[in-house]
């Protein structure tokens, strides 16, 4: 199990590097998780090293607190945990073995709010193509349990609006260039194979902000 705190570790992966192929390859998943989420983790934990009062607090924490650090480490800190976090959410919603929605609860949500599966998907798919620069396309949840999706610039995350995430595309280039090089559209329908429903309901019924 990775560390919750400092020193902060990294999340396990629930499929091998070449499991989700043909959709993401070997490379792509690689290079992104042992590369670029690594690295998000290890500027974390050099940023808080010298700060032993931070380090009990949990990705949470710091993002949701960011302005009671230490004004020298505010902007380090802010990147690298929202880097850590956003990954580790990007990695978790996935799967090789694509599993539908089965919870009804969760079920009805997008219904409510989007009218259909079909119309989530034809909203997410519009917003990542009008997305320019890095950042994410999100689906979130507010604390009466509305969903919305948001688009985060750069490592920014929902968190700090009270919007708790629980679905997310990385849509930096380092996630799909190696594969698709600029071809961001065929990344994202190749993704959509990739979702773990019955993850993003779990998180759904997590009482975060409830």
């Amino acid at each position: 199990m990775p560390n919750l705190t400092y020193p902060f570790t990294p999340m396990p992966l629930k499929y091998r590097f070449n499991e989700l192929e043909p959709y993401l390859n070997e490379q792509v998943v690689f290079t992104h998780y042992e590369k670029h989420y690594k690295s998000y983790i290890d500027k974390l934990n050099n940023a808080l090293s010298t700060y032993p009062q931070f380090h009990r607090w949990t990705l949470y924490d710091l993002l949701l607190n960011i302005y009671q650090l230490p004004w020298e480490i505010q902007n380090q800190v802010w990147v690298s945990a929202g880097g850590v976090y956003n990954h580790e959410l990007y990695f978790a919603t996935m799967t090789p073995n694509y599993r539908p929605i089965k919870d009804e609860l969760f079920q009805k949500a997008v219904n409510t709010y989007f009218g259909s599966l079909q119309g989530f998907e034809e909203l997410f798919k519009r917003l990542t193509s009008e997305f320019v620069g890095s950042g994410y396309v999100s689906l979130v949840a507010n604390p009466f349990g509305e969903l919305r999706l948001m688009t985060t610039f750069n490592q920014n995350t929902s968190l700090p609006y009270r919007l708790f995430p629980l679905l997310t595309i990385d849509l930096w280039e380092h996630s799909y260039y190696l594969q698709y090089q600029n071809n961001r559209k065929d990344y994202v329908n190749a993704w959509f194979n990739l979702i773990d429903w019955e993850e993003v309901s779990k998180r759904y019924r997590q009482p975060f902000f409830r």
